[in-house]
C-alpha cells in the first residue's frame, strides 16, 4: 500500500510569522495537533500542539504574541506519496516520530501520514505494532523533584 493512499490530504499549513494563537485555532478547526510551516511553497518546519504547550505556554509566553517560527521544530522528516507505507513506518521508527510530511515528486507538500494511518492500514500488523512500540517508548525521565515556582 502506498503512502498517498492512506495519508491525510489538505493539511493546511502556516507561515512562520503566524502567532501561536493562530496555530492553535487552525489545529482546533482541522482537528489536528500538527501543522507544516511553509515559507511560500517550501517547508521550513512543523509545529505541534505540544510545541505550543511545552516550549511557549509553560514558559509564560503569550500565544497571541509569540510567533510560530520561534517555537516550531525546524527539522522536517518527510517521505514521498508514492512510497510504500512500510518505508514511512521505518522512518518513523528510526526517528521516533509519529508523523511524516508527505511530498510529491517536485517536493511540494501534499499531505501528512501518521502512525495511526499506518496502524489502521498496514497489511503487516506485526510491523505496525513494532513501530508503535518503538515510537511510544518513553525517554528516560528526569530524576528528582523540582519545585515549581508559583
Amino acid at each position: 500500500m502506498l503512502v498517498k493512499d492512506v495519508m491525510t490530504k489538505d493539511v493546511g499549513g502556516l507561515i512562520p510569522e503566524a502567532t501561536l494563537k493562530e496555530a492553535a485555532h487552525k489545529m482546533e478547526s482541522l482537528g489536528v495537533g500538527f501543522l507544516p510551516v511553509c515559507n511560500g511553497e517550501r517547508i521550513v518546519g512543523v509545529i505541534t500542539d505540544r510545541d505550543i504547550t511545552v516550549r511557549a505556554v509553560a514558559k509564560g509566553k503569550n500565544p497571541a504574541e509569540a510567533l510560530v517560527k520561534d517555537y516550531m521544530t525546524p527539522r522536517v522528516h518527510w517521505c514521498f506519496g508514492n512510497e510504500n507505507i512500510e518505508l514511512a513506518a521505518a522512518a518513523m521508527e528510526k526517528n521516533k516520530i509519529r508523523r511524516l510530511v508527505v511530498l510529491d515528486q517536485n517536493k511540494l507538500l501534499v499531505g501528512v501520514i501518521s502512525l495511526g494511518d499506518i496502524a489502521v492500514h498496514a497489511q503487516n500488523s506485526k510491523a505496525a505494532c513494532k513501530v508503535l512500540e518503538e515510537v511510544s517508548r518513553p525517554a528516560q525521565p528526569r530524576r528528582g523533584i523540582k519545585r515549581v515556582k508559583k
